[in-house]
């Protein structure tokens, strides 16, 4: 399975009454999507609907991310403004976070800064999972830069509940997420669970210090095979120097790939991350 592009569209595309879109349109994985802002009162907003080809998975993510947002609370994880879940086109409106590329170019950052972004990501994962919710798609990619070394976390239509983590280990199984950050236990149809997202945290910190991933391949196939064939992962960044030992220890634990050998809980790999920014005890 290959990681699907965004699609370029028109902004008239959108559906919704009462809103605009501002901003080039996307097309990806059954929704349209894009930053516009509404009509009325002139805010700013971000908008998804439900794309017309869709054969119902748009709908079903549409309403998975409205149901989880609406459980959160957190200052780095935007808000639900309202969600329109009936009729021909369903459609959510969120809080407009800034759309900024900066972690998304696969460039590598000296260790201090790598290690401070990743402790803003697990600090809104930890509020996540207190919900016993897990997102399923950590990367790069569904993160945004709020300030000097302050992430936030987008994209939670792929999320799973308490309730749906159950239901799931009764259904057939079927890959959820984006094969370079994915765990053996998506890869294989284990328990999701808040070591799934710790897994990949682990792999975007590994991807901020070095500027690839450690398993790359463009399909999961490739992927299941890199964690198979016995090859070490190399701590070096890209000007080949190695990465600070406590940092790798940090991405060792975390990406380990049985899920109980790794941190249980987004809180402990914070307080590790910690350690290391304050030069305290070495781990």
């Amino acid at each position: 399975m290959t990681e699907a592009k965004p699609e370029p569209l028109s902004p008239d595309v959108f559906p919704a009454d009462g809103y605009v879109f501002t901003h080039p349109v996307v097309r990806h994985s059954a929704m349209i999507a894009g930053y516009g802002y509404e009509l009325e009162t002139r805010d700013r907003v971000f908008l998804k609907a439900r794309d017309a080809g869709d054969d119902g998975f748009g709908t079903v993510r549409l309403e998975r991310e409205a149901n989880v947002l609406e459980s959160l609370s957190h200052d780095q994880i935007p808000h639900l403004i309202e969600a329109h879940l009936e009729g021909k086109t369903p459609f959510i409106v969120t809080e407009a976070m800034p759309d900024d590329p900066f972690l998304r170019g696969r460039r590598f950052f000296a260790p201090d800064f790598a290690a401070r972004l990743a402790l803003s990501i697990v600090d809104p994962l930890e509020h996540v999972h207190d919900k016993s919710i897990t997102h399923r798609d950590i990367k790069p990619g569904n993160l945004t830069m709020l300030g000097s070394a302050e992430v936030g976390l987008l994209d939670f239509d792929l999320a799973l509940t308490e309730e749906e983590r159950v239901a799931r280990t009764k259904q057939p199984h079927y890959f959820v997420g984006t094969p370079r950050y994915a765990t053996p236990e998506q890869a294989y149809g284990g328990d999701i669970a808040s070591t799934t997202d710790i897994y990949a945290a682990g792999i975007t910190l590994f991807e901020l210090l070095t500027g690839r991933v450690p398993y790359e391949g463009a399909t999961l196939s490739e992927v299941c095979r890199k964690w198979h064939d016995g090859s070490t992962v190399d701590y070096r960044n890209g000007d080949g120097d190695d990465i600070p030992e406590a940092l790798a220890f940090i991405i060792e634990k975390a990406i380990r790939y049985k899920p109980d050998h790794r941190y249980q809980y987004a809180g402990e790999m914070a307080e590790d991350l910690e350690r290391y920014l304050a030069s305290a005890i070495p781990l």
